[in-house]
């Protein structure tokens, strides 16, 4: 599904190129459930928004269901990126002054649904977070782990290939961070690509795959079951 072969990320600051991501080359398959912990300014952000085309890499190779990712236009990442990619954000980057079925049908508005079928598709995409019987309430009136759950729904909408969670349970407390670990469980169990960015090892050991990512490069590669690494 994803391949990286040797990419590179650097930004230009005053009159210095800064190296952000070193020569990273992964596979990821359909149906994985894989974790890319680091410390804070490891690259692993940087990371997930080049494999969820919302930044472009400086050097190397990035191929998405064989489709060269160098060669494609804005428009065009941007089409993949409503159909094929679901996203789930630390902060849940709701709109605070709809509802959480509103919410969960924004990325369906500009694939020409009437507002029926965007409902039903919400309705269905919230029943599978377990917050069905909330599909009316706002943002405010509902706890943080709650609101992780709308921003979910929002990600599996339109029945994605993959979602990317950048720290979905940094903002939550113990028990809401489980709820939503259980959730990505249930998916993966669905055959559901799964890859969550995330500090926290605890949190890396849901996945069956870990890479570690230290200064911009990788680490470590293996899966957590057999603790096998895939590279050094």
């Amino acid at each position: 599904m994803i391949s990286l072969q040797d990419v590179c990320k650097s930004y230009a600051l005053n009159s210095d190129v800064v190296p952000i991501l070193k020569n990273i080359s992964l596979d990821i398959k359909a149906g994985e459930y894989v974790a890319i912990v680091g410390p804070s300014g490891s690259g692993k952000s940087t990371l997930l928004h080049i494999l969820g085309m919302l930044d472009r890499a400086s050097s190397g190779q990035y191929h998405f269901f064989g489709k060269d990712i160098r060669a494609c236009s804005d428009d065009e990442l941007a089409e993949m990126r409503r159909y094929s990619i679901g996203f789930v954000f630390q902060m849940f980057n709701l709109m605070p002054r709809v509802s959480a079925w509103e919410n969960a049908e924004l990325s369906l508005i500009y694939q020409g649904l009437t507002k029926k079928r965007r409902k039903a598709m919400a309705m269905e995409a919230l029943e599978n977070v377990g917050l069905a019987d909330y599909a009316n309430y706002k943002p405010s009136q509902m706890s943080g782990g709650m609101q992780q759950r709308v921003a979910i729904a929002r990600a599996l909408v339109s029945n994605p290939d993959v979602v990317f969670a950048d720290e979905p349970t940094g903002s939550l407390d113990s028990k809401s961070g489980q709820d939503v670990l259980e959730i990505f469980k249930r998916l993966h169990s669905m055959d559901k690509t799964i890859v969550v960015i995330t500090h926290d090892e605890k949190v890396a050991q849901h996945a069956d795959r870990v890479i570690g990512i230290r200064d911009g490069e990788i680490e470590y590669d293996r899966y957590t079951e057999d603790n096998t690494a895939l590279t050094a």
